[in-house]
């Protein structure tokens, strides 16, 4: 018997439900936890308190095998969870949600507010407007002032476990979508948060800033385990997950050479949560010398659905000469505002994705680490590989990695990886409500 509300049961079980009372619209569910120790337990009340008054899901899909017919969307009007005594060390928690109905709950329309523009750039980049959606959606069209648009080409994502992503392109800056989705599949694809190999609901999350991975089904991206600030990413490729690559954030000393990768982060915190797009935010320090000069900065990560680009801003609070090394990118493409790297035997099909909108003034690093090459991003506005680092003294500074597919792109339409880049270059964003039909 599995229930699940929003998040909450998508990859834990639920539990034993001891009663499910309505009354009008309203659902409420009550029940106590099966598991076995307080780590999972306290997992699942982190899910079902993170609902409430959750700015980034005003509603959530509800599923539950032994009752379906109460399968449907609802809001999250109040939840509690309670220990139990003598038993709440081993895991047992009771816990009560109470759902409202949406209009139509069963099967209302999704209703999607995007807004975006290009990057500012002076790298003459065309941008990319898109916007991601489950492939299981139905009945998928878009306003323009009112009227239906026409659009682009949509093109059809692999995703983890069957769970594929339509990437519609072309839409307008402002727009607003609306397309049909069942319950249980309102999560495919999803943009998604975890800590401690625990998925997390609302942006109330433990402290464990090295224990978080990004995912929407077609990348993810960690921080490597051991190290002080190197990120690692992989996608998804038609039978799994391809191997691991890196990005090591680090610091100099003003036009010397030495590499001081970032501190390790010791705080995170979700700046937003929503099936759309996640955003968690790094705080740690740089280091500029060898005799303890230290900075602190902060490092925005940022995961839409269906993007083959996690977005990174790096902000310190006093000017920081930044350093970035990127494994695998020996011998990579030069392209207009990015650059990519196609892999050769062993990792067939997969293609390395850099990009910044920024140009900065590129000062030579002699010894870059064995197996990776730096990139420079130079005064005459192009991104290509270079025999030293990223430097920017700056106190902000935005870039975009991750990889694409190539048999993937090519299979799906006619567009190459390069179109990667041009997705990175519109920032947009979107929201997500429910309408009645």
């Amino acid at each position: 018997m599995t229930l699940t509300i929003g998040r909450f049961g998508l990859d834990l079980a639920a539990g034993t439900v001891a009663s499910t009372d309505t009354d009008g619209g309203t659902l409420k569910i009550t029940g106590r936890t099966a598991y076995s120790d307080m780590e999972q337990a306290r997992a699942l009340e982190q899910q079902i308190l993170g609902y409430v008054d959750h700015a980034d899901e005003s509603f959530v899909p509800v599923t539950w095998d032994e009752t379906p017919q109460i399968d449907g969307f609802y809001r999250v009007s109040g939840a509690s969870v309670g220990g139990v005594a003598g038993l709440a060390p081993a895991g047992v928690l009771n816990f009560s949600v109470t759902l409202v109905r949406v209009q139509g709950f069963a099967a209302p329309l999704i209703e999607d507010v995007v807004l975006g523009t290009a990057r500012p750039s002076a790298l003459g980049v065309l941008a990319q407007s898109w916007v991601g959606f489950p492939a299981s959606a139905r009945s998928f069209i878009e306003y323009r002032d009112g009227d239906p648009g026409l659009g682009g080409a949509a093109q059809t994502r692999k995703g983890e476990d069957g769970r594929d992503v339509v990437v519609q392109s072309g839409i307008a800056d402002s727009c607003v979508v609306q397309y049909y989705v069942a319950p249980d599949r309102y999560y495919d694809a999803a943009s998604t948060l975890q800590v401690a190999s625990r998925t997390v609901a609302g942006r109330q999350v433990p402290n464990n800033p090295t224990e978080w991975l990004l995912s929407n089904g077609i990348l993810q991206v960690r921080l490597k385990e051991g190290s002080s600030f190197t990120l690692e990413y992989r996608a998804w490729k038609t039978d799994g997950w391809s191997t691991w690559h890196t990005l090591r954030i680090g610091s100099s000393a003003l036009k010397f050479p030495p590499f001081y990768e970032l501190f390790e982060p010791h705080t995170i915190t979700v700046l937003r949560n929503s099936p759309e797009m996640v955003v968690i935010r790094l705080v740690t320090t740089a280091r500029e010398n060898n005799i303890g000069s230290r900075r602190p900065v902060t490092v925005d990560i940022a995961l839409r659905r269906g993007a083959r680009i996690a977005a990174v801003h790096f902000q310190g609070l006093a000017s920081v000469y930044l350093t970035l090394r990127l494994g695998d990118f020996n011998g990579a493409d030069a392209k207009t505002g990015g650059y990519t790297k196609t892999l050769g035997p062993g990792n067939a099909g997969e293609v390395l994705v850099f990009a910044s909108p920024t140009p900065v003034i590129f000062e030579d690093e002699t010894h870059p680490a064995a197996g990776e090459i730096p990139v420079d991003l130079g005064p005459d506005a192009n991104v290509k590989p270079a025999a030293g680092g990223v430097h920017v003294r700056t106190d902000g500074w935005s870039f975009g990695f991750g990889m694409s597919n190539h048999a993937d792109e090519f299979n799906s339409d006619t567009l190459t990886y390069d179109r990667a880049i041009r997705e990175y270059f519109w920032a947009g964003t979107d929201k997500q409500t429910v309408v009645a039909q």
